[in-house]
């Protein structure tokens, strides 16, 4: 099955948010570097949360500045990073 890796790693981290539990790093299964493999990632997460009632409301973009990147070290970040925002019930999950 294609993205089946994917699919597999988007449903761990679905299922940590919900129980409020840690999850253990996956970086080794899908590559280090394989930033496009953590992009689908991503986007199988938000497309599920937009199934279930969840709205987009952005997207985020971080690390564009190349002195930031440096700032991390290991050279694992070399390009900047994106993320999607999406509008939750912040009083219900008593995150503030």
């Amino acid at each position: 099955m294609e993205l089946e890796l994917e699919h597999e790693i988007a449903k761990r981290l679905r299922h940590a948010e919900a129980n409020a539990e840690p999850i253990e790093p996956f970086a080794h299964e899908i590559g280090e570097r394989e930033v496009l493999r953590a992009y689908d990632i991503q986007h199988l997460n938000t497309q599920h949360g937009l199934s279930t009632g969840r709205i987009l409301r952005g997207r985020k973009i971080g690390l564009t500045a190349k002195t930031v990147q440096q700032q991390l070290g290991s050279g694992l970040i070399d390009q900047s990073q994106n993320a999607t925002v999406a509008a939750i019930q912040m009083a219900e999950k008593k995150v503030w």
